[in-house]
C-alpha cells in the first residue's frame, strides 16, 4: 500500500501519463509513466539526502559556533540505554541497514573512521557562559544521526525526562527521517510534475493553473508539516507508557507549555497537546489498535485531490496527441540521470560533511575544553 500511494497519490507526473494512457493508449503515455515512476522512487532517497545535507549544516553550526568554545560532549553508553530501551524505539532507531554510510566500503572512500553507528548520542555541556541547553536531534539518512541532551540518562529518570529522549530519538528514527524528506519530496515531484505539463501540455493556461495549485500545496506543507513533525514524534514516544503515565505527561506538558512564549510555538504547543488528547482517546478510551502516525503517508487535503484532479485532467487533455515515443524516451532517461546525479553529488557532500561532524565530535569529546 505504501508503494501504491507514492507511486500514485505523490506522483503527479505518473498521474498525467495514466490518465492520459487510459484516455487513448498510446505507446508514449505507458512509457512516460514507467519513467515517472522510477523518477519518483529516486526522488525519495534524494529528498532524504536532501535534509540529512540541512541537518548536517546545522549541527556543524552548533559545534563551530565561536560563541559555544565552552561546550563539551559526553557520549552516552548505547548498549546500556538498549538494556531498557523499549524494543519499538530500539529497532526504529539503532537499525542501520539502509544507511550507505554504513558499508566499509563507503567509509573507507570518503575517510571516515571507527565503527559506524547509526544513532550517536551526547550529552552536551557548558563549562562557562553562553549556555545552551536546548535538546538537539540531527538527522542523516545516509550517516549517522545525532542527539545532544542536556543530561545523562537511565532508567531511573521520571516518566517525563524519557518522554523526551523518546520524542528525539523519534525524530532520529527511520520514521522520523521518512517524515521530514516527505516534505521536499513532494515539492521536488510536484516540480517534476509541472514540468512534465509544460512540455506535453502546451496551452500556457494549464502551466498557470498548475503553477498556482503547486504553490498552495506547498504553502500548506510548509506551514502545517512541522507542526505535524512534532506530533507524529509525540505519538511515537508516547507507544510504552500506560494509561496513568501518559496523563502524566500530558499534564506536565501542557504547564510546560504554558511557559511558552511567541504565538507560533503557543500554536504548535495547543495542536500537540489536542494531538495527545487524541492518542490517550484512541488508545485507552476507545481500546483500539494504535499504529504510530509517524508514516509520510499524511491524509490527502483538499488542495492535494484538486493537485491530482488538474493533472489528471491536463493528462486527459493530452491523451488524444501523438508524441515521438523516442523523444519521450530519451528526456525520460536523460531526467532520471540527472536526479541520480544529483542524488550522488548529494551523497557525496553528505558524507563530506559527516567527516567534520566527527572532527568536531571529536574535538569536545576527548579534548579537555578550556574556558576563553
Amino acid at each position: 500500500m505504501a508503494l501504491l500511494h507514492k507511486l500514485l497519490l505523490r506522483n503527479p507526473g505518473g498521474i498525467f501519463f495514466l490518465v492520459a494512457f487510459f484516455a487513448e493508449p498510446r505507446w508514449w503515455s505507458a512509457l512516460g509513466f514507467i519513467l515517472s515512476c522510477l523518477v519518483a522512487l529516486e526522488l525519495v532517497g534524494l529528498s532524504s539526502d536532501l535534509i540529512s545535507l540541512i541537518d548536517a549544516k546545522h549541527a556543524l553550526k552548533i559545534l563551530t559556533d565561536p560563541e559555544k568554545k565552552n561546550q563539551r560532549l559526553e557520549p552516552v553508553d548505547i548498549e546500556e540505554l538498549k538494556t531498557w530501551l523499549p524494543e519499538e524505539i530500539q529497532f526504529a532507531v539503532f537499525n542501520n541497514d539502509y544507511s550507505t554510510l554504513s558499508k566499509p566500503f563507503f567509509r573507507r572512500s570518503f575517510g571516515l573512521t571507527g565503527k559506524f553507528r547509526k544513532t550517536c548520542i551526547y550529552v552536551r555541556t557548558f563549562i562557562a557562559p553562553p549556555f545552551d541547553y536546548l535538546l538537539k536531534a540531527f538527522i542523516s539518512f545516509s550517516g549517522s544521526s545525532f542527539v545532544f541532551l542536556r543530561d545523562n540518562v537511565s532508567s531511573e529518570v521520571n516518566v517525563y525526562d524519557k518522554f523526551k529522549l523518546f520524542h528525539e530519538l523519534a525524530h532520529v528514527s527511520k520514521y522520523g527521517i521518512a517524515t521530514l524528506a516527505y516534505r521536499y519530496e513532494r515539492m521536488l515531484s510536484a516540480i517534476v510534475g509541472i514540468a512534465v505539463i509544460l512540455v506535453l501540455a502546451p496551452p500556457l493556461g494549464y502551466f498557470v493553473i498548475g503553477l498556482i495549485i503547486f504553490v498552495l500545496e506547498e504553502t500548506v506543507i510548509w506551514l502545517v508539516h512541522p507542526v505535524r513533525f512534532e506530533e507524529k514524534a509525540d505519538c511515537f514516544a508516547l507507544i510504552p507508557f500506560s494509561k496513568a503515565e501518559v496523563q502524566e505527561i500530558n499534564r506536565l506538558f501542557q504547564i510546560q507549555g504554558s511557559l511558552s512564549t511567541g504565538i507560533n510555538r503557543g500554536f504548535e504547543i495547543q495542536k500537540r497537546v489536542a494531538n495527545m488528547a487524541a492518542y490517550y482517546e484512541s488508545r485507552f478510551v476507545k481500546e483500539s489498535p494504535f499504529q504510530p502516525d509517524i508514516s509520510w503517508n499524511d491524509p490527502m487535503t483538499v488542495v492535494d485531490i484538486l493537485a491530482l484532479m488538474f493533472f489528471g485532467y491536463c493528462g486527459f487533455q493530452a491523451g488524444n496527441s501523438v508524441y515521438n515515443l523516442s523523444m519521450i524516451l530519451m528526456a525520460g532517461i536523460v531526467f532520471l540521470c540527472l536526479v541520480l546525479f544529483i542524488h550522488a553529488r548529494l551523497t557525496l557532500r553528505v558524507a563530506t560533511k559527516q567527516v567534520e561532524l566527527e572532527y568536531w565530535i571529536n574535538h569536545y569529546t576527548n579534548s579537555n575544553v578550556k574556558s576563553f
